[in-house]
């Protein structure tokens, strides 16, 4: 399988750039780096262009265009996110996870496993 990392908030190309000096590799074997957010056929353009000028190939990327292209409805409309908060390893071994971005707290997740459950009056 493929593993699709998702940058959130922040400058794509910065992120890319990021990336090629921690990594240090032209190709990310076995993950792929998604942007969707905004996506727009000019800001395609700057995106490719942005990792092929880093020396990357463009195997490295995978474009998403949502609702905003169409309705312009989206999660944030709905103040809606899903994001991973608890993991359970193959050996086993649990913990919890929170998303907590470097461009601030305001997108910071909850760790943990939820349960949704109904009060006395069936709500």
């Amino acid at each position: 399988g493929v593993m699709v990392l998702r940058p959130d908030s922040g400058d794509p190309v910065e992120y890319l750039e990021v990336i090629q000096i921690k990594k240090g590799y032209k190709i990310l074997r076995g993950c792929s780096v998604v942007q969707g957010d905004a996506v727009t056929f000019e800001s395609m353009k700057t995106i490719l262009n942005a990792v092929k000028e880093a020396g990357y190939s463009v195997q490295n990327l995978t474009i998403g265009m949502g609702a905003g292209l169409l309705q312009k409805v989206n999660r944030d409309t709905m103040s809606f996110a899903t994001k991973l908060c608890h993991i359970t390893y193959a050996d086993g071994t649990q913990r919890d996870i929170m998303k907590a971005p470097k461009t601030g707290s305001s997108k910071n997740s909850l760790p943990g496993e939820f349960v949704v459950k109904k009060n006395d009056h069936g709500v």
